[in-house]
């Protein structure tokens, strides 16, 4: 869903005044974002301040850009956490020429809206809205 489509709801129409889409690249993944804001907040003024501050706020510059350039060095900072951590799903990984980023980046993007149920999906946002990116890292492993 991007934004100027028939299907885009107003909710994100308004900001996109507010966070130019050039800038923040608003795709599906900030539909996913506003979904939980509004799921959570239940008022429309409040989501769109909490969409504002996740994007750009707490996350890095350029995450949900074109280019998506900071989720890129994201998936690469993961990657040597991974290694880090879980090494031998590292080696089984590479064994088998699977690429992480391909499960993980989507989890990145949103936040793990699409990843875990709402009650530990709430913990987890919590977590990220007080400490930042840095859980994502963290909660991903």
């Amino acid at each position: 869903m991007w934004l100027g489509t028939p299907m885009c709801p107003p909710f994100l129409l308004n900001i996109s005044s507010t966070l130019p889409v050039e800038s923040c690249g608003m795709c599906v993944s900030s539909c996913r974002l506003a979904a939980i804001a509004l799921l959570v907040l239940k008022d429309e003024e409040d989501a769109f301040w909490c969409l504002v501050a996740v994007v750009e706020i707490i996350m890095p510059q350029d995450y949900y850009s074109k280019t998506l350039t900071a989720s890129q060095a994201d998936q690469r900072v993961f990657r040597d956490f991974l290694a880090e951590k879980m090494p031998r799903l590292t080696a089984h990984f590479k064994e088998h020429s699977i690429d992480h980023s391909l499960i993980t980046f989507n989890w990145f993007l949103v936040v793990f809206v699409e990843s875990l149920v709402s009650d530990i999906l709430l913990r987890v946002w919590d977590a990220f809205l007080y400490e930042g990116t840095k859980e994502t890292n963290e909660h991903s492993i």
